[in-house]
Parts: structure tokens; C-alpha cells; sequence
């Protein structure tokens, strides 16, 4: 692959690492123009809105339940209520922290998937030079990219899983050998049931087996799931099908700490990266060999509610908690509900999410070594 495409994925994330304040600043510009055009914006009054400090103070901090009757107004075709353009695709949350929420994509949005979906990837090569990633083919572990319908009044959306609606989409525009596409997958069927999850895994399995798989990627709880199943069915671990691939995972908070033995000694892998993100987006990735993520200022305007007091994410300091809030195209403040830790040097991780009982368990993994 050529070093010009590393560094198209790549030097955007980085310069803003490099000075976020300003990043943020210009992403701001973007994004009130955005919103002023949409209903949502409209009842808080974008238009008079200049500055950071103004938007934060006429904008609330919103829960997913906030938005609901804008999304709803979207579902029946009034998609300016909270878009800018037409949804070209809708995505359905696991449902792994809450009842399951369908989301709109728009072209733009999936644009933005495109950009940050492989940074992860990307920039390892970037750094170490191993471009013989590429060489061989990469593994996805993802949902698939249709689900179901949803009818409202005289319209009807098909929604599928994000992580197969973002794989379809980013896998036809990144020029890499996939071990199967998204459309093999959703032919094994379209649920997260039991039964359909395990024939998708024994076709994964078939699929690999005998081919130099290079990097894994994918949800953290399906490479852990995959790996049970090929020493349950058939005898061995991936590690006796692959040479130390590279792994790449999200979607589980404390992979690098509590899950992380279990990995390595079912993909005795060559190192492990991880991804933070939702449905909602790809919020930040592993820099380096440090177990911590960066954010992704070029693309999402974060803020961070420490006690009563909130902040904006890069002012977080070494060792503070706090509720993570995320302004993209999509949701302006949306209190997502995960509680992260900064590490210092603008690194972050998601210990957990808001509730109370994640809190005692994240001092209790803290206790036990499970978390960073």
C-alpha cells in the first residue's frame, strides 16, 4: 500500500493531536453551520450562536431519549429535523447497554466512518512499516448490514447492525483482501440470535482456516467467541491456523487489562490495538504501544462532565473521571453515557458506563487487575 494513502488516514488525526484546542475551534465552525439548518438546531437558536462557550451554554447536554422525537420526524421523511441531507442507511445499536437504538447515516456520516474506520489499521503500518499486512488477507469480525424494516406512516427504512453497515461501505473504497464480504454474511442470516452466530462463526472459520490471515478486526466479544468455539469444534486455537496476526478491537472497555491474556493465548497475536467507538461513531484509537486511545478531533467536538463541572475534553487532566459528551453531525452534546479516565498525554479509555453498578465494578476491577 502506498505510504501516500497511510498518510491520508493518518496526518489529519495526528495534526489535531498536536494542537486539539485549535482543531476543535475549527470543527466548531463546521458543525454550528450544520446544525443551524436543522429543526434541532433551530429551537436553541443556532443562528445567533458564534462561539464555543455560546454553544455550550444554549445547547443542553442531551440523552439519546432527547433526540428520539427528531429521529422519529426523520423515520416519517422530515429528515431536516436533525440531518442535513437524506439518510442513506440506518444503523442498529447491539443493544448491549440499553434497549437498542436505530440511528440514520447519512453520505456524509458514512464518508466520516470511511476516514476514521481504518485509522486504527492505517497508522500501526504507518508507524511500524509492516506493510506486509497487506499482503495477506484481513479477518472482520462484524453484524451483519441488514436487520430488519421499521414502517412509519407511509415510509419504511431497512436498518442493519453498524459494524456490517460501516464494514460494507469502507471495505468497497479501502483496497485490501477481505476473507469474506459483508453480503456473504448477511446470507447466513440477519439476527444476533444464538443459533445464527454460530453458523456465521463456523463459516468464518471455513472461510480462514487455510489462508495467511494477517489482521484480525473486529467486536472484542466475537474474536473472544470465535476463539472458544474453533477449540470447541475443532481442536485448536486460531494461533494454530495464523502466524501472530494483528489485532484490532472494540467495543469491550478493559481488552487491554482483563481480556487481554485471553487473546494472546487464543491469537498469539503480534501486538493489539484497540478502538473506541458506538454506533454513533468512531470516536478514538490506540496511538502506539501505550493501552490508552486518542481522540478523534477533527471530526467529533468533545466535552467532559467532571462532578457539576463540565469541560472541555482536552483539558482533561492525569488521573480525572467523567461522563463523555460528543457533538458530531448527527447529535449536538449527546451525554453518551460512558464514564472515561485520562492517562495523561491526551490519552483516554472507557472504564465503564454511567450506571451505578459500573462504577463499584470498575473499582473492584481496579481491585482485581482488570482494569487500567
Amino acid at each position: 500500500m502506498e505510504m501516500s494513502l497511510l498518510k491520508f488516514f493518518v496526518t489529519p488525526w495526528l495534526n489535531a493531536l498536536s494542537d486539539p484546542e485549535e482543531a476543535q475551534a475549527h470543527l466548531f465552525e463546521t458543525l454550528i453551520t450544520r446544525y443551524r439548518k436543522t429543526e434541532y438546531g433551530q429551537t436553541y437558536r443556532a443562528a445567533d450562536i458564534e462561539t464555543i462557550d455560546e454553544f455550550r451554554e444554549k445547547f443542553p447536554v442531551a440523552t439519546f431519549s432527547d433526540f428520539v422525537p427528531f429521529i422519529t420526524k426523520v423515520k416519517k421523511g422530515q429528515w431536516n429535523a436533525l440531518l442535513t441531507e437524506e439518510p442513506l442507511e440506518w444503523g442498529k445499536t447491539r443493544g448491549t447497554t440499553g434497549p437498542s437504538k436505530v440511528i440514520p447515516f447519512t453520505e456524509a456520516e458514512i464518508e466520516e466512518r470511511f476516514m476514521c474506520g481504518p485509522r486504527c489499521l492505517m497508522n500501526y503500518v504507518y508507524r511500524t512499516g509492516d506493510t506486509s499486512l497487506f499482503d495477506g488477507y484481513i479477518l472482520l469480525f462484524v453484524y451483519p448490514s441488514v436487520g430488519g424494516t421499521e414502517s412509519h406512516e407511509e415510509t419504511k427504512q431497512n436498518y442493519g447492525y453498524s459494524s456490517g453497515i460501516y464494514t460494507q461501505h469502507i471495505s468497497q473504497k479501502v483496497g485490501v483482501n477481505l476473507v469474506y464480504t459483508v453480503d456473504e454474511l448477511n446470507a447466513l442470516g440477519t439476527s444476533r440470535s444464538t443459533t445464527e452466530s454460530k453458523i456465521r462463526l463456523e463459516y468464518i472459520y471455513k472461510k480462514s482456516c487455510d489462508l495467511n490471515v494477517t489482521a484480525v478486526v473486529g467486536i472484542a466479544q466475537l474474536l473472544l467467541l470465535f476463539g472458544r468455539m474453533t477449540r470447541k469444534n475443532h481442536g485448536i486455537y486460531p494461533k494454530d491456523m495464523w502466524k501472530s496476526p494483528l489485532l484490532v478491537t472494540s467495543s469491550l472497555p478493559g481488552v487491554h487489562a482483563r481480556y487481554n491474556p485471553s487473546l494472546k493465548a487464543m491469537y498469539n497475536y503480534r501486538d493489539l490495538r484497540d478502538i473506541y467507538g458506538a454506533t454513533e461513531g468512531f470516536y478514538a484509537q490506540q496511538l502506539d504501544e501505550r493501552p490508552y486511545c486518542f481522540p478523534n478531533y477533527d471530526y467529533y467536538l468533545f466535552e467532559v462532565q467532571i462532578g457539576k463541572k463540565t469541560k472541555m475534553l482536552y483539558e482533561m487532566k492525569k488521573g480525572e473521571r467523567g461522563n463523555l459528551i460528543v457533538s458530531s453531525r448527527l447529535l449536538p452534546r449527546y451525554r453518551i453515557g460512558d464514564i472515561i479516565k485520562c492517562f495523561g498525554e491526551g490519552g483516554i479509555v472507557c472504564i465503564g458506563r454511567e450506571k451505578h453498578f459500573h462504577r463499584m465494578k470498575y473499582w473492584w476491577d481496579r481491585f482485581m487487575g482488570y482494569s487500567l
